[in-house]
């Protein structure tokens, strides 16, 4: 069973790279004919488990790279082609460091590998004149097994090489992970194999190697043993939307950001300001408790909850893969990750705190909308706001801006950021 999975992902990568060919001027996005032909029935030593390096779980030491006005390009294969991950990454730094202003280009070639990617590569950083790069490849690459890895090793060489002599400062992404269960032991082996030899083949080089395939790995793992049905994978290769997401959080937490929090301290009783980072607040006379506009410098939201289906990019992928076993209409595959393995709450601290309530149970309103009953002492203790986005079925009264900054606009350039809140009496303590 492993080995006809394992066969069906080689097949799947085929359709991917081969099927058509499809092109998309804004993104300068292709789907390359025949990018990835291995030979489907050959074993390899890869096929079979590895250890696992300690030196591989530990927090990566990169310094965050960003700086104002940078130009950040994304290259990689299928899972860059659909291009979830890097939104969510782009993403976070528009709400989180909308100061540095950054703009974003995504090239891929669908499928492809390195090698592939090399081809492009003049192509690409002609168009988008990166300061970074980030480099996704690697999944498609560990299909060849161990015969392949020389030339992987050659042709990540290059388009390092390449990068750096066009000015950009260079990054590398492991490949992502997966579920056992639906990609097959061999295929999954395979790209953990080359994960770990990316990671060492990097330090021996000095590259900046960002590894995306453990903490995914581990989330599939944790999760799974607490929900046995849970998956990363919406088909035999490629994640679900979910999946994507923590990657990304997990991506931009592997970067070291500077922690970019939004907290405000109120006093009922005064009706005052006590304290405010990257925010402000103004006080309105109302019937409520408390009653206030706030609007914050930085936003650090979650993405859009449910995460948006409609992705023309991952539609063409799965139209092209017949042997997919595509379960990317599952519900679940548009749900945020799970908070406690994913760094939601530690990169998204959108922070509210009120002092000097009756001791009771209160409504607390935006724009209108309920987002949850709070005591006075959650309120005393503070609330991340967007534990009330996870938890709740409904979308939170900031969704429309978080939206529209994940479609692409940025957080200074948006109208309608002020928000109202209110605090209302709901009951007295029983």
């Amino acid at each position: 069973m492993t080995k006809h999975l394992f066969f069906l992902a080689l097949i799947l990568a085929f359709f991917a790279g081969g099927a058509v060919v499809v092109y998309r001027k804004q993104n300068n996005l292709v789907l390359n004919p025949f990018a990835v032909v291995p030979d489907l029935h050959a074993p390899d030593a890869f096929d079979h488990p590895s250890e696992v390096d300690s030196r591989f779980q530990k927090r990566s030491a990169i310094q965050f790279p960003f700086k104002a006005n940078d130009r950040v390009t994304w290259i990689g294969s299928s899972s860059t082609y659909i291009g979830v991950w890097s939104q969510t990454v782009e993403f976070l730094l528009k709400t989180r460091h909308p100061e540095l202003n950054l703009t974003f280009a995504r090239h891929s070639t669908g499928s492809g590998t390195y090698a592939e990617g090399l081809k492009r590569l003049p192509d690409w950083l002609e168009r988008s004149q990166p300061n970074i790069v980030f480099f996704n490849y690697g999944a498609n690459d560990a299909l060849y097994g161990e015969r392949g890895i020389e030339s992987f090793h050659s042709a990540m060489r290059d388009c390092t090489e390449r990068a750096q002599r066009s000015g950009a400062r260079v990054f590398h992404l492991t490949p992502q992970a997966g579920d056992m269960r639906v990609s097959g032991e061999a295929s999954l082996f395979r790209r953990k194999h080359y994960a770990e030899d990316m990671l060492a083949f990097g330090a021996k080089n000095g590259w900046a190697i960002i590894d995306v395939f453990h903490p995914l790995e581990a989330l599939q793992l944790k999760q799974q043993g607490t929900m046995p049905a849970y998956t990363i994978n919406s088909d035999i290769i490629h994640l679900t939307d979910s999946a994507y997401v923590a990657w990304g959080f997990l991506l931009y937490d592997s970067l070291n950001p500077p922690q970019a929090e939004s907290r405000l301290e109120l006093d009922a009783s005064s009706k005052k300001m006590i304290a405010a980072l990257n925010c402000s607040a103004r006080v309105i006379e109302s019937d409520a408790i408390l009653t206030f506009e706030r609007e914050d410098n930085v936003l650090p939201i979650l993405p859009p909850n449910p995460i948006p289906a409609s992705n023309r990019y991952r539609e063409i992928i799965n139209a092209q893969s017949a042997f997919g076993q595509i379960n990317s209409d599952d519900p679940s595959a548009q749900k945020m990750p799970p908070w406690g393995l994913v760094p939601l709450e530690e990169r998204s601290r959108y922070m509210l705190k009120i002092m000097g309530l009756p001791p009771g149970f209160y409504r607390l309103e935006c724009n209108g909308s309920l987002c949850e009953v709070f005591t006075q002492e959650a309120f005393a203790t503070g609330i991340n706001l967007n534990s009330i986005a996870y938890s709740s079925d409904a979308a939170p009264p900031w969704n429309d801006l978080a939206l529209k900054v994940w479609n692409g606009s940025r957080l200074n350039e948006l109208p309608g950021r002020k928000l109202t809140f209110k605090v209302i009496r709901h009951r007295s303590n029983p």
